[in-house]
């Protein structure tokens, strides 16, 4: 591990806000430094504090009500954000008809392998935290933003602290959707891992282009 990753490792389990995370990851950097030009090895430095987890625990302990509050309502927004990208894509409120599924044998647009194979890549890129490629080569443009590796695990840490390898794929459920005069995939699966059940829910655009992303 090396001193970028230790920190953001840290980081990733503070629960306070975006400018005292901020200020925590500098000043951890700092320490870090000075340590090292004093001797001290990356490892020997990074064992003194303890494991991410232990002083991102501590820091949390001394963090006020204030900074707790302003975590959880960043938090609350950031996941929202999420789970509201397929209608920021889609710009659901100029629609005037319901959302329709069709069953995606009856489909012309889209092909139910290919829509497997994405939903499996993307969820792959996302237990593999690879960020870049999920924003650079699944999602719409549009949807990017709302994709980075900060929003990314705090949505995963909604739903448990440490998931585990994943170890099954459950059932599919995968249809076209009409909304007015667009179409899109709409595709459900349950993903076990050996310390958490997940439910993911990703939208498609017909060029296969990730539109929508929910975990539950």
């Amino acid at each position: 591990m090396n001193q970028k990753t230790y920190v953001k490792a840290v980081g990733r389990q503070l629960k306070c806000s975006k400018a005292q995370k901020r200020e925590i990851i500098r000043q951890l950097e700092s320490d870090i430094s000075a340590a090292m030009e004093q001797g001290e090895t990356l490892e020997q430095a990074c064992n003194r504090m303890g494991t991410p987890k232990e002083l991102a625990a501590e820091f949390n302990e001394n963090m006020s009500e204030e900074e707790l509050k302003k975590a959880k309502k960043e938090k609350a927004f950031k996941i929202t954000a999420v789970i509201m990208g397929i209608f920021l894509v889609l710009g659901l409120a100029g629609y005037w008809l319901f959302p329709k599924p069709i069953p995606i044998e009856q489909s012309t647009v889209f092909e139910e392998e290919q829509l497997e194979n994405q939903t499996i890549e993307v969820i792959s890129a996302l237990d593999e935290k690879n960020y870049e490629a999920l924003q650079s080569e699944y999602a719409e443009e549009m949807l990017k933003p709302y994709l980075t590796e900060e929003a990314m695990e705090q949505t995963k840490e909604s739903i448990g602290s440490n998931w585990g390898k994943q170890v099954s794929l459950g059932n599919k459920y995968i249809a076209e959707i009409h909304q007015g005069w667009t179409k899109y995939a709409i595709v459900q699966i349950n993903v076990g891992y050996e310390n958490a059940n997940v439910t993911y829910t990703l939208s498609f655009s017909p060029e296969y282009k990730l539109i929508g992303l929910y975990m539950r």
